[in-house]
């Protein structure tokens, strides 16, 4: 390819035309739902359920507030009709693609972010990692 077509195709030689794109793609960044920032707030409520090899049922629901605070609600049933339920408070941070959710300096778990869900790589069911979708956006008090 003759090297002036190439500059054309870069922007131009002097880099004006360069300029139009980068503004069309934050326009629609910014405009097209779904596409969002790293630095995007998580805040929200996810949820997810998968079934153990002990062909128990797990629900998990993570609750994420814009304060930083972070709740996490889990139900285990059985087959056979029994249920647990436990819950625990902690905080997150927001990294690059991921949200770390501990307090104390320990790290308890580590979502990385994919559109409106967070996914554990930690633990995984069937070879794939925990998927928690995205329900509602926490509401700013």
């Amino acid at each position: 390819m003759p090297r002036s077509l190439i500059c054309e195709l870069a922007g131009g030689r002097d880099g004006i035309r360069a300029g139009i794109p980068l503004t069309v793609f934050l326009f629609l960044a910014l405009a097209v739902p779904g596409c969002r920032f790293g630095s995007s707030s998580p805040a929200g409520e996810y949820a997810g359920s998968w079934k153990e090899p002990d062909q128990s049922t797990v629900s998990m629901t993570l609750t994420l507030e814009a304060d930083g605070k972070a709740v996490m609600q889990r139900t285990v049933r059985w087959p056979d009709g029994r249920t647990e339920a436990d819950s625990w408070e902690s905080e997150y941070r927001v990294g690059e693609d991921q949200v770390l959710v501990g307090s104390e300096g320990k790290v308890y778990a580590v979502f990385r972010r994919q559109g409106n869900a967070l996914l554990d790589q930690r633990h995984f069911v069937e070879g794939k990692p925990i998927r928690l979708e995205r329900i509602a956006a926490k509401s700013r008090s």
